[in-house]
Parts: C-alpha cells; structure tokens; sequence
C-alpha cells in the first residue's frame, strides 16, 4: 500500500469509528494503531478529520458532559477523571465546564440524583433511606457538603 493510500485508509477507518459515537482524538488514535497504521498516517488523517470538523476535542468534550449527566449524573471530580481516561487534556475539560457552568451545578445534580434514588428506594423508612442515600451519592464523587446539604434540605433534619 502506497503511503498516501495507507493516509486514506487510515481515514476511512477514523470516519467508520466516528459513525458508531463520537470519539475523542486519542481513542481515534488508539484504535488506528490498533489496526496496524502508522504514525505518519494516522496523524496525517487526524490532521484531516480535524480540518474538516469531524474530530474537535472541545466539542466532544462538551457533547460527553451533556449525555453523560442526562445518563447518570456524577461529580465534576468524576467527570474529570472520566475524560482524562479518553486522552482529553486538563486545558480542554477546563474550558468546557466554563462553558457548561450551569448545568455543571454539584448540588443542582447531587439533588437530582437523589430524587431518582428516592423512587427506586419506595417506601423505605427515612432512617434506612439516609443510610443508603449517603453512600450512593458519595460512591458518584459528591463531596460530603454537598451531600449534606442536599439530605438536610430533602429531610430537614440536622446532620
């Protein structure tokens, strides 16, 4: 295969990667590597697929905060974490939750999050409520004030 042919393999293989979900650059990159393209290819058709809008790190980044709250609401620490695991850099998830400030609330979707919990919990007594209530947020990355807040708010007790 000539070079310039392995460059536009390389980028269909990106684009049908691309048609399955949205993906950021590095896993792109990984899985070309995976299928055995080169370095130079797979930059070169990255390089490519950025030019014409396909791939942009920002715009993933912001899109995967969106459905990933609408699907299981977490922390902004967890959300961090996620995003690093898929190679976006600290500087692009920074300046996304800039931009999605006010969805990004803590106690906004640590309150959500319960008030999903609570119908899956029915009509347990607000003592065994609380004693799962505050683990399960705790295990989505919620700091213990926001936690606390929301349970004192929602139960209008003192903790």
């Amino acid at each position: 295969m000539t070079y310039q042919n392995e460059i536009e393999s390389a980028k269909d293989a990106a684009l049908r990667l691309l048609t399955f979900c949205p993906r950021s650059i590095k896993e792109i990159s990984d899985r070309l590597r995976e299928k055995g393209f080169s370095k130079e290819a797979i930059e070169k058709s990255i390089i490519r697929l950025k030019e014409i809008g396909y791939l942009d790190d920002l715009k993933f980044t912001k899109n995967w905060i969106n459905s990933s709250l609408e699907k299981n609401p977490v922390s902004i620490k967890v959300i961090k974490e996620q995003l690093i695991s898929k190679g976006i850099d600290g500087k692009t998830i920074e300046e996304a939750l800039l931009d999605l400030k006010e969805v990004l609330d803590e106690y906004r979707m640590a309150k959500r999050l319960l008030a999903k919990r609570l119908e899956v919990l029915g009509d347990l007594d607000q003592v065994k409520v609380l004693k799962k209530a505050y683990p399960y947020l705790k295990r989505r990355g919620f700091s213990d004030e926001v936690i606390e807040r929301v349970l004192r708010e929602k139960f209008d007790i003192e903790m």
